[in-house]
């Protein structure tokens, strides 16, 4: 596997020095000989991670190679509205992780 830096942007996220760049670390750890390097989402990254904490308009009009959305957020409460309608989500995100029950069937 060759190396390179893989562009990341996190959107919407929370701001906390010890979990809020577990996606970073995780490239790094996992595929070794890439970094992980934060840009702004306005860059043209090649993954955005992003979470419930601000606006969906605005990933929807975000460029990049791949968008997830994680979230360890209940989706049913009010103040998420937004991202409840797991069919605009699936119109935005490529990878969608959280707190919500899903259609797969045990």
């Amino acid at each position: 596997m060759s190396s390179g830096k893989i562009r990341i942007a996190y959107v919407n996220y929370w701001n906390d020095a010890v979990n809020d760049r577990y996606f970073s670390r995780f490239i790094e750890y996992h595929f070794v000989g890439f970094e992980a390097v934060e840009v702004s989402p306005f860059e043209n990254p090649d993954i955005i991670v992003c979470s419930v904490f601000g606006d969906l308009n605005l990933i929807s009009r975000l460029s990049a190679k791949i968008k997830s959305f994680y979230t360890g957020e209940n989706l049913k409460r009010k103040e998420y509205r937004d991202f409840q309608n797991m069919k605009v989500m699936r119109n935005i995100f490529d990878l969608i992780i959280g707190f919500f029950e899903t259609d797969i069937e045990l």
